[in-house]
């Protein structure tokens, strides 16, 4: 067909989907070098599946057919790599293929342990004279999805399928998940200062921590209110991390530094939750998605009548010598800095915490208030950061979603979404906390899950 003639045209096709899996050196703090599969072993992909979250450790799953389709690999002396076969036979000095003819089997080419890097992208490039949108042109590039070592095989031998081999495995948190045989104590550091130590402690190869889209509190980097902490005979070193984490409100996660380049550096977060990022629509990171085009599932969920009215720590001073008794509450306000306004429409329409819509449809329920006695190592700053770290949790819970969306390789957990098409209270920003990218014969498919801790009240606007 010919070309149009006419320039700049704007359009959102996604062409054809691509996988590529790569081989790694081993995890470094630097560029993360890589060997693409050969291409007989890349054709034997069926399926694969990637799963991302917004805190903790993602993971993927390659399903390879495992059946030689060609005896001249075999007749070669090699198997889809310059090793030989070990037990390939010569049979009156020719040699012949080795029976039975499971490729995978022997750990030659996909073993335990073995570092790989799973890659997706929209092929080919589209013509010269197609200018894509933003999110569009992003796709045609190779996007790193993730990378970590081989931790599980399945082997299904079956008449319906054939011989398949599913290959799992998880990013490179994976290395922290080692368990301490002794206790670890740390004495009156910060928070950011004992994360540094355990990377050490683990031998973790990244030790800087990357900076944070969200202020820190200024307590986790203070020596002055350094605080007390161990980590546990046989407790994960990520365990540890996250206990600390789940205290701040803070996401634990690595990523890589450049999403244009899948050989780029990883870099270990430890920061506050990405969902008081204000979304900005201009950069690309807000991915919009709309129904009867892109948007092809859509489930929500409201939970209102468990909705906390307020939150209450109490505990005793980090300061063993301080016998002063430590309090702190949270209010519902707090949220705001998660609830981010639609303006597309033209109309801005309110957002309302989760705790004010229940005292809305519940206005005669009693108050629902959350509290945490006797915690211990806290002092007032900390305190508060922990109130609002438990009310937060809990009204996050109060609007969530799950969807599917055509295949969009950025679209990450820690990246907003924009929902339209569906009317309020479901139009407008959610925060995204999982993604499973799919990439399989129906091409490549994201399902999310996201959540905001507030809606717009009702009436709503004609037209909206």
């Amino acid at each position: 067909m010919p070309q149009s003639s006419s320039p700049n045209r704007v359009v959102s096709s996604y062409f054809a989907p691509g996988i590529q899996v790569s081989k790694l050196k081993a995890l470094s703090s630097g560029a993360q070098i890589g060997k693409a599969l050969d291409g007989d072993v890349l054709g034997d992909i069926i399926k694969a599946e990637v799963t991302q979250v917004c805190s903790g450790a993602s993971q993927y799953s390659i399903t390879f057919n495992n059946w030689n389709t060609t005896t001249a690999a075999d007749r070669s002396g090699r198997n889809g790599s310059d090793d030989p076969i070990p037990d390939a036979r010569e049979l009156s000095g020719v040699s012949q293929p080795r029976w039975p003819r499971f490729k995978y089997n022997d750990f030659s080419l996909l073993a335990f342990g073995q570092r790989l890097r799973v890659d997706m992208r929209y092929w080919p490039k589209p013509p010269t004279d197609v200018q894509l949108s933003k999110p569009a042109a992003q796709a045609q590039s190779w996007v790193p999805m993730v990378c970590g070592p081989i931790t599980d095989m399945r082997f299904d031998f079956t008449s319906s399928s054939g011989a398949r081999v599913v290959v799992s495995g998880e990013d490179d948190l994976s290395q922290l998940k080692d368990r301490r045989e002794s206790r670890k104590e740390f004495q009156k550091a910060p928070e950011i200062q004992i994360i540094q130590q355990v990377l050490k402690l683990a031998e973790y190869p990244i030790t800087t921590i990357a900076d944070s889209q969200v202020p820190l509190p200024s307590f986790v980097n203070d020596n002055s209110q350094g605080i007390v902490e161990s980590i546990l005979d046989g407790q994960s070193y990520l365990e540890f991390i996250q206990k600390l984490a789940d205290r701040l409100d803070f996401e634990v996660f690595i990523e890589f530094s450049d999403l244009t380049n899948p050989q780029s550096a990883l870099a270990f977060h430890f920061e506050p939750s990405r969902s008081r990022v204000k979304p900005d629509t201009s950069s690309g990171d807000v991915f919009i998605l709309q129904r009867d085009s892109n948007l092809v599932e859509f489930t929500p969920s409201i939970k209102v009548v468990e909705q906390p009215s307020q939150s209450e720590v109490k505990g005793r001073h980090r300061d063993r010598n301080n016998p002063t008794k430590v309090t702190a509450t949270a209010a519902p306000s707090i949220l705001s800095d998660e609830l981010h306004p639609d303006d597309s429409t033209g109309t801005v329409q309110e957002l309302v915490p989760g705790p004010l819509v229940r005292a809305h449809f519940f206005p005669n329920r009693k108050d629902n208030p959350l509290a945490s006695p006797n915690e211990t190592n806290i002092d007032p700053a900390r305190a508060s950061t922990l109130a609002e770290a438990l009310l937060r949790r809990k009204a996050r819970d109060f609007f969530t979603i799950e969807g599917t969306a055509l295949g969009l390789p950025r679209l990450r957990p820690g990246n907003h979404i924009q929902i339209t098409g569906m009317r309020p209270p479901f139009d407008g920003f959610f925060y995204v906390t999982k993604t499973v990218h799919t990439y399989g014969a129906d091409g490549l498919r994201v399902k999310f899950s996201a959540r905001r801790p507030g809606m717009a009240l009702p009436p709503y606007g004609e037209g909206q």
